[in-house]
């Protein structure tokens, strides 16, 4: 059996391979995204080990490797390790083609057997999925925001009270720990619990001409509204 470990945090990742070694000896590391791509497209493996986050990266995570696999390689088993506690990450995993994810805070062995139920031709979620997650509400108000809409547009959109899209975006920030919602939208995007492209983009404002004000032109000023 072939195993990758993808994890930039690299004493992190040669303490993984030490624990895995003693089961599986061939094991490849990488610890960029690109690498991570690069290495399974010339060696395709029968388990990947994924992280979720990666340092220096903005609007990739392990989810961008997720995906590449789950179209390039279907056959690789994809186990995630995350270090957030909650379902919203084990969830947005399965959907997207993983077999199982494993927290960082379990003890060791909860990580090797997993990792031989999944080559076994299982599924490990331990309790992760069991944990709460957004309701398909909170991700689509989210969805919406990440694609540009005012809370008003997303009320429209999904025909919810003002009062209600706001309720949504506090409990979306509070689950995932952000100050803000544009923090809040970062983060679910680099987590893999939306997909951005998923939702439509926001309507461009219509440029109107201002009678009262003239160009250089001598016509009317645009004004966005």
């Amino acid at each position: 059996m072939k195993l990758m470990i993808a994890d930039d945090h690299e004493i992190s990742a040669a303490g993984t391979v030490r624990l895995l070694w003693e089961h599986w000896p061939d094991i490849a590391l990488a610890t960029t995204i690109d690498s991570t791509i690069r290495q399974l497209d010339a060696r395709p493996v029968d388990l990947l080990l994924l992280d979720v986050l990666f340092r220096g990266e903005v609007y990739r995570s392990g989810f961008t490797i997720l995906r590449h696999c789950a179209a390039r390689h279907p056959a690789t088993r994809v186990v995630l390790l995350t270090g957030f506690d909650d379902g919203m990450t084990a969830l947005a995993a399965r959907d997207q083609g993983a077999h199982g994810c494993v927290g960082k805070h379990n003890h060791p062995d909860h990580l090797v057997d997993a990792v031989a139920k999944v080559l076994a031709g299982e599924e490990a979620w331990g309790e992760l999925l069991q944990r709460p997650t957004l309701t398909r509400q909170q991700l689509a108000v989210l969805g919406y925001c990440a694609r540009g809409h005012t809370q008003q547009q997303i009320a429209d959109q999904l025909e919810l009270a003002l009062v209600t899209v706001e309720t949504h975006l506090s409990e979306v920030r509070r689950r995932l720990h952000a100050d803000s919602t544009a923090q809040a939208v970062h983060l679910a995007t680099r987590l893999g619990v939306i997909i951005p492209d998923e939702w439509p983009a926001a309507p461009r404002r219509k440029a109107r001409r201002d009678p009262n004000a003239s160009g250089q032109s001598g016509g009317g000023v645009s004004v966005v509204d």
